[in-house]
């Protein structure tokens, strides 16, 4: 156990290292390609409990605006976000 600890710290200089060399050659994967589903019937799965989750997911979207979360997610990733 201790040797795969001392391990991990064995790659602390190359991670900042290529940490580094990433933030001045400003490499990026790009914008993430997200999926659009439909957020209808999101609890279905719920025997009980759905028009409590459902009034809950209708005050969190609110207060925190979701809006482009629930537009550019898929159903499972909103769900668990929420």
């Amino acid at each position: 156990m201790k040797l795969l600890s001392l391990l991990a710290f064995t790659r602390i200089p190359g991670n900042a290292f290529s940490f580094w060399l990433r933030r001045k050659l400003r490499c990026s994967r790009g914008k993430p390609a997200l999926n659009q589903e439909s957020k209808d019937d999101l609890f279905a799965y719920l025997q009980e409990g759905r028009k409590e989750a459902v009034a809950r997911t209708v005050e969190l979207h609110g207060r925190y605006r979701l809006e482009p979360l629930g537009q550019l997610s898929s159903a499972s990733l909103y769900r668990r976000n929420l």
